[in-house]
């Protein structure tokens, strides 16, 4: 396993109009950082003008669940894999593909 190089979970979704992804601090005194914003086209500030297609709020926040739960995807892949491999099966087709995820979510 790779060591970790983003922020450690669990990431949440907010509920305003631009979507934001954050994170609790960990050191016990509840704040808040954030990590990134989901932003809708229709509801904006930014300039999406030169989009090839808008997007909604609905599916901007659909965007923000779907960053959000990345570290326990990551997370739950990497238990997947070790689970797979442990059937000593190493040419698994799902051995590379699990692995090629991982890697991609982790790599630079």
């Amino acid at each position: 396993m790779s060591t970790l190089q983003h922020t450690p979970g669990p990431w949440y979704t907010g509920s305003g109009a631009c979507h934001q992804i954050f994170t609790r601090s960990h050191d016990g005194t509840g704040c808040q950082h954030h990590l990134a914003t989901a932003y809708d086209t229709e509801n904006s500030r930014a300039n999406f003008r030169n989009t090839e297609r808008q997007i909604d709020s609905q599916e901007a926040f659909a965007n923000a669940r779907l960053i959000a739960s990345a570290p326990d995807m990551l997370e739950a892949l990497q238990w997947a894999l070790v689970q797979v491999e442990a059937t000593r099966l190493e040419a698994n087709p799902h051995c590379k593909y699990i692995r090629d995820i991982i890697a991609k979510a982790t790599l630079p």
